[in-house]
C-alpha cells in the first residue's frame, strides 16, 4: 500500500510538472462536477454510470470562456434588424407580419437571450468597470426604448382598424421588446448603481470576487424586495452577542476530510418591522452592507466559498423580533458558539411537533436562548444532534427533516459542508423553485425570486408520492452544490426516505415571468402598479 501512494504522488507530481504550463489542474479519481475549469482528471467518478475506453481513464474539463470585451455591435446589428422592421416598414413593403414584424419571432428571442448573456459573472464584470461600454449599452437602451415608444403609438393609435391576428402579434413582440429594454437597463445597468452603493471605502477598485460577491448579495436583496409581503472592538462585540440578531457574526474552525484547517465566518443581517413601508426593510439591509467595514475589507480577500441566504416572512410562530428574524443557528442559551459547525436555517410554514421536540432538547440540556420563540429554531438543533451522533452533514440533515410533522419549506447552510446549500419541502402549503442560471443556482419560494437572474428552473414536489425503501415516501431534498458551477450536475436529488430522484432536462422549467412584470418600480405598492 505505501509503494502504490509513493507511485500516485510521482505521477500527480509529473503529471502537475507537465502540465504547468497548459496551466492545468491534475486529480486522481474525483468526482467530475467537481473539478475546476481547466482540470484533467485520472480515472474520473461519475455517479451511476459505467466508463470503457479513454472517458473512463482520462477526462479533460474545458475553461468556460467569455469574451472579456462585450461586442456591443453585434447588439446594434439586431438592433438595426427591428428598426428595418417595425410596422410601418412591413406595411410598406407589404411583408408578412408574422414572419417579419420586428425580425421575426427567432429574432426577437435571440436578442433576449444576448441580452440576458451580459448578466454571466465574467462578462457583468468586465462591464461594471467599463464606463465606455456602459455608455454604449445605455446608447443601445436608447435606441430601443423609442422603437417600443413608436410601435406602441402605432398600436394604440391603429388598434380599430387593424386584424385581431396583426393585434396579437403587435402586442407581444412590443411586450418582449419591454422585457429585452427592462433586462438592459434594470437588470444590467441598473445593477451596476446597486452594487456600487453596496462597495465601501475598501473597494473602490474591486477585483472580479468582490464584484461577483456584491453581486449575489445585491440579488438576494432584489428578491428579498419582490418578495417582501407581496400583497401582505467591533468584532468582539459582534460575535459576542447573545442570540442572532443583525450585524451578528459567527466564526468557527474546522477541518475538511484532508485534516486541513478551515476557518468560516458568517455574517448576519436582521430587520424586524410591524410597520412601515415596502422597500424600507431592504434599504436598510443594504446600508448594513455596505457600512459593514468587515464585509467589505474580507471581500478582497481571496476565499474557497460563499453562499448567501436571505428570508422575508410573517411570523406564524413566536413573536416578530429580530431575534426571531430568520436565518436562526445551533447555538443554545449558556455557549454562544455553536458547538462542531455554524448551521443557519430558514423556514416557510410550521413545525407542528415543535414544542415536543424542543422538550426533548431541554432533557438533554440545551435550552434555546428566552428570545427566542419560533418554531424554526428547532432545525439547526436538530440537524446539530445527528451530527454530533456522527452522521455526515447530509444524513443528519435529512434524518432531522424526517422528525418534523406539517407542511414544510427549509434550507440550511453550514460550514461544516462549504459550497453547498440544503434544501427540502414536503406537503402543498409551501414550495421551492431553485433557478439554474449559467453558472449559479438561486433557489427561492417563489419565481418572483429567481427570474431577474434566469428564468429556467426546477421545482420541488412535496407531495409526489413514490414508492420508495420502505414504502411509499414523500417529500424531496436537493442539496446543491456550487462547485459544479450550475446544471444539473450540481444538484443532488432524493426523496425523505433516500430514495433517489433522479433529474433529466424535462424536469427544467421556463417561466414567462420577467422582474420587470412583478418589480413595483415606482410605486409604492404592488396594488396601486397593477391598478394604474
Amino acid at each position: 500500500m505505501k509503494s502504490t501512494g509513493k507511485i500516485y504522488l510521482i505521477v500527480k507530481r509529473l503529471c502537475n510538472i507537465i502540465l504547468k504550463g497548459l496551466l492545468c489542474n491534475v486529480y486522481f479519481g474525483k468526482r467530475f462536477a467537481g473539478v475546476q475549469d481547466r482540470g484533467i482528471v485520472f480515472f474520473p467518478y461519475h455517479e451511476n454510470r459505467l466508463n470503457c475506453g479513454l472517458t473512463g481513464i482520462v477526462a479533460f474539463k474545458h475553461k468556460k470562456t467569455t469574451d472579456d470585451r462585450v461586442d456591443v455591435a453585434v447588439l446594434n446589428h439586431m438592433l438595426k434588424k427591428l428598426e428595418d422592421h417595425k410596422v410601418q416598414n412591413c406595411r410598406q413593403n407589404d411583408l408578412c407580419f408574422e414572419s417579419h414584424y420586428l425580425g421575426g419571432k427567432d429574432h426577437v428571442e435571440a436578442m433576449l437571450k444576448a441580452v440576458r448573456s451580459l448578466k454571466s459573472n465574467e462578462t457583468f464584470y468586465h462591464l461594471f468597470v467599463d464606463t465606455q461600454r456602459q455608455d454604449e449599452l445605455s446608447e443601445f437602451a436608447g435606441r430601443l426604448s423609442e422603437i417600443i415608444e413608436s410601435e406602441s403609438k402605432f398600436l394604440s393609435d391603429h388598434l380599430g382598424r387593424l386584424q385581431s391576428k396583426d393585434v396579437d402579434i403587435l402586442v407581444r413582440r412590443i411586450d418582449n421588446l419591454k422585457d429585452i429594454a427592462w433586462c438592459l437597463t434594470s437588470e444590467i445597468v441598473g445593477n451596476f448603481k446597486k452594487i456600487k452603493n453596496l462597495l465601501g471605502s475598501e473597494n473602490q477598485n474591486p477585483n472580479m470576487n468582490v464584484v461577483n460577491i456584491f453581486k449575489q448579495i445585491n440579488a438576494v436583496l432584489n428578491s428579498i424586495d419582490r418578495l417582501e409581503v407581496r400583497g401582505r472592538d467591533q468584532l468582539t462585540e459582534r460575535s459576542d452577542q447573545d442570540v442572532l440578531v443583525n450585524s451578528g457574526i459567527n466564526i468557527n474552525q474546522t477541518q475538511d476530510e484532508n485534516g486541513k484547517k478551515r476557518v468560516a465566518l458568517a455574517l448576519t443581517y436582521k430587520i424586524a418591522a410591524e410597520v412601515g413601508r415596502l422597500g424600507d426593510n431592504t434599504r436598510f439591509l443594504r446600508k448594513q452592507i455596505k457600512d459593514d467595514v468587515i464585509l467589505q475589507r474580507l471581500a478582497g480577500f481571496s476565499h474557497e466559498y460563499h453562499t448567501i441566504s436571505a428570508h422575508t416572512r410573517w411570523a406564524s410562530v413566536g413573536a416578530i423580533t429580530e431575534p426571531n428574524c430568520h436565518p436562526v443557528d445551533n447555538a443554545i442559551l449558556g455557549n454562544r458558539v455553536p458547538e462542531g459547525g455554524i448551521i443557519h436555517a430558514c423556514l416557510n410554514g410550521d413545525i407542528d411537533n415543535y414544542l415536543e421536540l424542543k422538550k426533548e432538547h431541554e432533557r438533554q440540556g440545551c435550552f434555546p436562548h428566552k428570545d427566542i420563540t419560533t418554531d424554526t429554531k428547532i432545525i439547526p438543533l436538530q440537524i446539530g444532534k445527528y451530527i454530533r451522533q456522527g452522521f455526515d452533514v447530509e444524513e443528519a440533515f435529512r434524518r432531522a427533516v424526517n422528525d418534523f410533522e406539517g407542511s414544510h419549506a427549509i434550507s440550511m447552510h453550514t460550514d461544516l459542508a462549504p459550497g453547498r446549500l440544503f434544501l427540502a419541502q414536503k406537503g402543498s402549503g409551501q414550495a421551492i423553485f431553485v433557478g439554474i442560471a449559467e453558472d449559479h443556482y438561486v433557489p427561492s419560494s417563489e419565481v418572483y425570486g429567481l427570474v431577474e437572474e434566469t428564468p429556467f428552473f426546477i421545482k420541488l414536489d412535496g407531495e409526489k408520492e413514490v414508492e420508495g425503501r420502505h414504502g411509499v415516501t414523500r417529500g424531496q431534498i436537493f442539496i446543491l452544490n456550487q462547485e459544479a458551477g450550475g446544471g444539473l450536475d450540481g444538484i443532488k436529488a432524493m426523496y425523505y426516505d433516500r430514495t433517489p430522484l433522479a433529474l433529466g432536462e424535462d424536469d427544467i422549467k421556463y417561466t414567462e415571468i420577467t422582474s420587470r412584470d412583478i418589480d413595483r418600480q415606482e410605486f409604492p405598492h404592488y396594488f396601486l402598479k397593477e391598478s394604474s
